[in-house]
């Protein structure tokens, strides 16, 4: 797994055993935690379900749709990546 940042970042991690102290000392953390890994869930189907029935074209537009912003922010390479093609076939689709 890799991380790519769009500008200067700090990462910040703990570990498991930390992570179940903070969550039974904080019922709160773990609503959080909950909530951003059931966000994050349904985040990873939604792009499963749209590899599997939408055409490069279509996830393309769906990406613009979404995140308009981010097109002029990251390479066309790491789009292309992200889309599950390759350079050339995003450029072609994106004239």
């Amino acid at each position: 797994m890799s991380l790519i940042c769009l500008e200067d970042t700090d990462v910040l991690f703990i570990t498991y055993d930390d992570y179940k102290h903070l969550c039974n000392a904080l019922p709160k953390m773990e609503h959080f935690f909950l909530e951003k890994a059931y966000f994050g869930f349904i985040a990873a189907q939604k792009r499963i379900l749209s590899a599997l029935t939408l055409n490069t074209a279509e996830r393309y537009r769906q990406l613009i749709e979404r995140y308009p912003n981010l097109i002029q922010r990251v390479p066309k390479s790491q789009l292309a990546a992200y889309l599950g093609v390759s350079r050339e076939t995003l450029s072609r689709i994106s004239l």
